[in-house]
């Protein structure tokens, strides 16, 4: 290989080199954001909201707390409002990485339908 045909296959390599850098940079901020989970934790009521018995709550479950309300904080926080173990009111504030939600119906415990709310949006 002489001069000219390495310092072709050099500027390639270079130039790959940074177009794979910017992709990652673009990518980055997404892997680092909560959007992604505070989308899937609402997908995930809607779509038992609409297949569960209307005489059922609709909640997220994190262990023994039931959550009426999810706010989530960007880029990365949620805040979890509701009631504990014990029936107490009680929020969880953690990073989107610690979330391990389970979405579940139960009969009503009240004579309104509870269905765990999503405010702000962030998504508008």
């Amino acid at each position: 290989m002489n001069f000219l045909e390495l310092a072709a296959n050099a500027e390639s390599a270079i130039a790959a080199h940074k177009a794979e850098a910017h992709a990652a940079q673009l990518a980055l901020p997404l892997l680092l954001s909560g959007v992604p989970t505070w989308l899937g934790l609402k997908l995930a009521i809607d779509d038992l909201k609409n297949s569960a018995p209307q005489d059922c709550d609709v909640l997220i479950q994190l262990d023994d707390f039931s959550v009426h309300e999810v706010q989530f904080i960007e880029p990365h926080t949620f805040l979890f409002k509701g009631i504990n173990g014990d029936g107490h009111n009680a929020s969880i504030v953690c990073h989107f990485t610690q979330v391990k939600a389970h979405i579940i119906y139960r009969p009503k415990r009240e004579a309104n339908r509870m269905i765990t709310g999503f405010a702000p949006d962030p998504s508008g």
